[in-house]
């Protein structure tokens, strides 16, 4: 347990362990200091608790502490703040994300930590939808490449760039980008979550596990996590994992944009449509122009057995500027834009956009081919069969 107060530029920290078996205090310790301080005083935290749990340090994580961000108290704050816009993952909240971070920049002058997050941002925009126009794109690639210039190891960047690229019609540099954040060591759970549906739409969940595994182990409260799980397990073919993780993820955060997405989806492909519509109603109440709402909406009146609803829905999805066309960039959202034309039983439909896809990248030959459950009813066809072929031909020649 623990708690900071703030007074001006002091601060206090407190922390005590307690054995919850019993609910005796095993330890506790008081830290006071000024806000300019906070790093020093995270350390020696991170190490007294680490000293009275008695766990030794690896190497790897003893470098994680000496490694902390070189920013000042003040520019930091803004840091966290923007992070905590980020997390709600709407238009508006970017742009708050965005002022935060730049009055820690002029606070700062060029730092490789802030442009990366910066750049991350501004991916942000594209991957929700909000503002997919080459303006952000290249704000986004503008702070991604600065902040590389000023350390190539900066995790953050690669990660930006591979959710730009993703959402932009080309997950095979998605993959290359995000898997490079990934070997830098990222434990970030959303930059986790575009290399799991980045390694989904090119075939390669078995990269994709182990880290996802150790987020959740590592961090399991966060919403972020579960729902890097449920894709993950998505992409496997496990389908009720996969729900049973999008449920975590919904009790944790029922608020999450990712975790709303991925839940109501799943939720309805395994036909548990009072749960999904339960989070659509709130989804609605909140934001009801929302694209990703409307287009999983179209989904559950599917599922629902109200296909000219669904269908109604989906045309009027053409008149919201940018939505189709952000959907027909999106590897993950032409797959399930896919889904929907094999659930009306319009085959011609359904292959075209897996054909668009697979010229995108989406060339997961086993998820494709045998796993994922809403293409059963065009499996049979002689046109998803020789597309099939193709897919298989491009998922075996892949290279990173």
């Amino acid at each position: 347990e623990g708690s900071v107060r703030r007074a001006g530029e002091s601060v206090r920290i407190t922390a005590q362990l307690i054995d919850a078996s019993d609910d005796s205090h095993l330890w506790a310790e008081r830290y006071t200091g000024k806000l300019d301080d906070i790093f020093d005083l995270q350390e020696k935290l991170a190490r007294r608790i680490v000293e009275a749990l008695r766990v030794a340090l690896t190497p790897a994580e003893d470098q994680e502490l000496a490694d902390r961000p070189q920013q000042s108290g003040a520019a930091y704050e803004c840091y966290l703040r923007a992070r905590q816009e980020v997390a709600l993952w709407t238009e508006s909240a970017l742009d708050r994300a965005a002022e935060n971070l730049q009055a820690a920049l002029e606070m700062e002058g060029e730092n490789a930590f802030l442009l990366a997050s910066l750049a991350q941002v501004y991916a942000a925009y594209t991957g929700g939808g909000f503002r997919v126009d080459r303006e952000f794109n290249e704000a986004a690639e503008d702070y991604a490449g600065r902040a590389i210039s000023l350390d190539p190891s900066m995790a953050p960047a690669h990660a930006a760039l591979g959710e730009l690229a993703f959402m932009t019609g080309d997950p095979k540099s998605a993959y290359a980008h995000l898997r490079r954040a990934v070997s830098l060591g990222t434990d970030d759970p959303n930059d986790l979550y575009w290399y799991v549906i980045s390694a989904g739409t090119v075939g390669r969940t078995d990269e994709s596990r182990p880290p996802v595994q150790r987020l959740v182990q590592a961090d399991p409260l966060n919403s972020m996590a579960h729902v890097c799980l449920a894709t993950q397990e998505y992409f496997d073919g496990h389908y009720e994992a996969a729900v049973e993780s999008a449920r975590v993820a919904l009790r944790l955060d029922s608020s999450s944009i990712t975790a709303r997405t991925m839940g109501v989806f799943l939720l309805a492909a395994k036909g548990h449509l009072g749960e999904a519509r339960v989070v659509l109603d709130q989804w609605r109440d909140d934001t009801p122009d929302h694209p990703y709402m409307l287009a999983v909406s179209t989904l559950v009146l599917t599922v629902e057995g109200k296909p000219a609803e669904s269908r109604d829905l989906f045309a009027a999805l053409h008149n919201i500027p940018g939505v189709i066309e952000g959907m027909r960039a999106d590897p993950l959202g032409v797959l399930w834009g896919a889904n929907g034309f094999a659930l009306y039983g319009e085959v011609e439909q359904a292959v075209e956009w897996l054909e668009h896809g697979r010229q995108l990248g989406f060339i997961n030959y086993p998820f494709l081919a045998e796993k994922d459950i809403l293409l059963e009813g065009v499996r049979g066809d002689p046109r998803f069969q020789e597309l099939m072929g193709r897919v298989k031909k491009d998922w075996e020649e892949f290279e990173v």
